[in-house]
């Protein structure tokens, strides 16, 4: 589907839509979101939090950057700043497909959705 790559661990399909989100994103959030999502694309993860924390923290509702956010956050080995990135992402997720990929990692975190 739709989120088979963010499934296999990367979010590398989201470049060529950047503007997958069903509701637009903030301007300012989406330029955030897509030199986050370049930096974590090229495997610099800092950079992709310090860029995806931003574009959260200026479209709260921006599911797409909480999820890549948490996926950045596993690749440094902050699972509890992973899991708090997925359970925003989950709860403002329009697209289910996005849920579903969601749900699965917080599952492999060992969180149910909705719970801690």
């Amino acid at each position: 589907g739709e989120w088979g790559a963010a499934r296999a661990g990367g979010p590398q399909h989201l470049m060529a839509a950047p503007a997958a989100s069903p509701r637009p994103a903030a301007p300012a959030a989406m330029e955030a979101f897509d030199a986050g999502l370049h930096a974590y694309v090229d495997g610099d993860d800092t950079a992709a939090c310090d860029h995806l924390a931003r574009a959260v923290d200026r479209d709260p509702a921006f599911a797409e950057a909480a999820f890549v956010l948490g996926l950045a956050r596993l690749r440094l080995g902050e699972r509890d700043a992973a899991r708090v990135a997925f359970e925003q992402a989950a709860a403002t997720a329009e697209d289910p497909s996005l849920r579903a990929v969601v749900v699965g990692r917080l599952a492999e975190l060992g969180v149910a959705a909705g719970g801690r």
